[in-house]
């Protein structure tokens, strides 16, 4: 098994105990990162990038697409020529925003 074939996780199945800690490793971010396929749920790579590029307040789905984006696009291009720190405080940021949406959906 490769690591793009990771579970896929249904945003109506997603609970706090199934999101990583906002203080998470990068790996255990990744790995999360993947239980969505982003491009498949956007519709292609372009709206993908455009979700994951956009600014202001996002869904949830929004949200796991941007943090499959960002995973996608540093694999690629690969994390030695990135600033490491500053990409995984943005990470811990939109896991820290999925985890916010995903407790105030379960108490509803």
């Amino acid at each position: 098994m490769n690591e793009y074939s990771a579970r896929q996780i249904p945003n109506d199945e997603l609970t706090l105990d199934r999101i990583p800690a906002s203080d998470s490793s990068r790996s255990e971010i990744e790995r999360f990162a993947l239980t969505v396929d982003g491009y498949k749920l956007s519709g292609s790579f372009e709206a993908c990038a455009g979700i994951a590029g956009s600014t202001g307040k996002k869904t949830l789905t929004e949200l796991r697409i941007t943090l499959f984006f960002k995973q996608r696009a540093r694999r690629f291009v690969g994390l030695d020529d990135l600033d490491q720190e500053d990409i995984l405080a943005e990470d811990r940021e939109l896991i820290r925003q999925i985890r916010e949406m995903v407790d105030v959906r379960q108490l509803e």
